[in-house]
């Protein structure tokens, strides 16, 4: 039976494009994928596994490169409702933001996509994930319980998005406070 050899490599010198930059060399022995980073090999590897879907079989002697065109590709979750900027994180407002299994699957679609970011968009997140020693009262709709959730979420969120090359960002109004300041 006749075996294929993948070689998969980081070749820093594609990266003077861009770090996500990758080559694929199909030949009759070997898949050859090169990326500028671990971005680029991760981005190479899906792309090879997509032309051998396609084709139903391994190209021989074809070769691809590609780099994205823009640094940053990716969306705003707007945790926002009606017109309001600032809504609690909590289960009841934004019971989607709590589906690991939903995310999961939304992380995999934007690494297909070639997204690499996600801005989480709220008029004042910081109250919403991190304990307060001080000014405690703009926390005081959140118990310590549900601040807890949300911090290892979002731990558990960047952690799963650096898997797939993709950066967490906050956007926020620093004019507003909190719903319970």
């Amino acid at each position: 039976a006749n075996s294929t050899k993948i070689i998969i490599d980081i070749d820093t010198s594609l990266s003077d494009k861009n770090k996500e930059a990758y080559a694929i060399d199909f030949d009759e022995n070997s898949i050859n994928i090169v990326g500028g980073s671990n971005a680029g090999v991760l981005y190479g590897c899906k792309a090879a596994a997509a032309i051998i879907l396609k084709e139903q079989k391994l190209p021989k002697d074809f070769q691809v490169a590609d780099s994205p065109a823009m640094n940053w590709r990716g969306i705003s979750l707007q945790l926002m409702k009606l017109g309001e900027y600032n809504y609690a994180i909590t289960p009841e407002e934004f019971p989607f933001f709590y589906d690991k299994t939903l995310w999961g699957e939304f992380l995999d679609f934007m690494v297909d996509q070639r997204f690499n970011y996600i801005i989480l968009w709220n008029g004042h997140p910081f109250d919403y994930f991190v304990k307060f020693d001080k000014y405690k009262e703009a926390q005081s709709g959140m118990t310590d319980e549900q601040i807890q959730q949300n911090n290892e979420l979002l731990k558990w969120l960047i952690a799963e998005g650096k898997k797939r090359n993709i950066k967490f960002f906050f956007e926020f109004y620093n004019i507003h406070t909190s719903v319970y300041y």
